[in-house]
């Protein structure tokens, strides 16, 4: 980051402080969807640039770009991978080895928490996805909204050197994986491809969810939500790349 792009953080805040009013929306690489809608994003690869500038493990700007590309089948095999019984645990609790820790908006975390619903959260156990309210109450990822409970369903995970693989296979009809870069060359990186997702899947959300960083408050609550959603939040279309922000 040159000096110019620091500057221009630095007032951003700035000027958040003093009129918390005056920003303009942004884009929070995050959509809902009704019933069936999430279909369109069947046969294609999402990828969530990660910015790269590092401070006291924290971004300065965190945020992340995103990219589309068509993908119909599933980049990695996961017929080797790690099942998960989400009887005996929902989440699951994966923890990472400490020289893999994963940066999720420029927070490093060492543990994440794979969901039942379709959801990675960090720090915790998420708040769901079935609305955008209880969506930001967390530091979380919404692949797809779903039920891996459901018979019939496999949920999976392998943690490499370089990265950590995460799948869901005919889960109501949906397969989608994810990737989460562990930090080669201090990107951290998220690549989120739907093989197939189905024109029934429930409503809910996909996308990215920073609850520190979206409502500038260590503990959020509802009306804190309700607030960012009013003040700053537009609806992002997934398939649209964007540039970082």
């Amino acid at each position: 980051m040159n000096n110019r792009s620091v500057a221009l953080v630095v007032l951003g805040v700035f000027l958040t402080i003093l009129f918390p009013g005056c920003l303009p929306k942004v884009d929070y690489q995050t959509q809902s969807f009704d019933i069936g809608e999430a279909s369109v994003l069947s046969g294609k690869q999402l990828r969530f640039i990660a910015r790269d500038f590092i401070v006291e493990k924290r971004s300065l700007t965190p945020g992340y770009s995103r990219e589309i590309f068509d993908q119909t089948s599933l980049p990695t095999d996961p017929t080797n991978h790690q099942h998960i019984d989400f009887s005996q645990s929902d989440p699951f609790a994966l923890s990472l080895p400490s020289s893999s820790e994963f940066a999720y908006f420029g927070r490093l975390h060492a543990d994440l928490f794979i969901g039942s619903d379709g959801t990675i959260s960090f720090g915790g156990q998420g708040t769901g996805n079935s609305d955008l309210v209880g969506f930001f109450l967390s530091d979380q990822i919404s692949l797809l909204p779903v039920d891996a409970t459901v018979e019939g369903s496999a949920t999976s995970y392998a943690l490499f050197e370089d990265g950590i693989i995460i799948t869901y296979q005919n889960v109501n009809g949906n397969t989608f994986q994810c990737e989460l870069d562990l930090g080669a060359n201090q990107r951290f990186n998220i690549t989120i491809t739907y093989a197939v997702v189905d024109g029934n899947t429930r409503a809910g959300v996909v996308g990215l969810a920073d609850s520190i960083g979206y409502t500038r408050n260590l503990n959020p609550t509802e009306s804190d939500v309700l607030h960012l959603l009013d003040t700053y939040y537009v609806e992002s279309d997934l398939l649209q790349s964007t540039s970082e922000w």
